[in-house]
């Protein structure tokens, strides 16, 4: 049985054998094509996610890096001449005068902090409960 759609154009019914295998072989390009464009996105976006974590990791290191500094400047500068003046100081060793006792203190009660902010989920927990 033969069927003409247009005047030079004709459709065999009987022919179907050609017509399955060029479906496959499109639907093999097809796949390979989508495969190789589903790598080429995920490796992109895999790349711009750690640069973004990264840099976002950094400057959250250098701001504590930069508190801390400022808080053993702060020490050393203004706090340990007033300590010094202490008469207990003469007796007994006061750890305040040492300018990186300060930025330890300082900067351990920020990573409890943050750390305690990681482990609730990014909420800040009240001390008022």
């Amino acid at each position: 049985m033969r069927y003409t759609l247009l005047p030079s154009v004709s459709f065999d019914k009987d022919n179907k054998g050609i017509h399955e295998t060029i479906d496959i072989k499109f639907n093999l390009i097809l796949l390979v094509i989508f495969g190789a464009c589903g790598f080429l996105i995920s490796q992109f976006a895999y790349t711009f996610l750690i640069g973004n974590a990264r840099r976002e990791v950094l400057e959250k290191a250098q701001l504590m890096m930069a508190s801390a500094q400022s808080v053993r400047d702060y020490t050393a500068n203004d706090l340990s001449p007033l300590l010094q003046q202490n008469p207990r100081h003469r007796v007994r060793f006061l750890a305040e005068t040492v300018p990186a006792h300060g930025a330890l203190t300082t900067f351990n009660n920020l990573r409890k902090g943050l750390l305690g902010l990681l482990v609730s989920g990014g909420h800040a927990q009240s001390d008022e409960s």
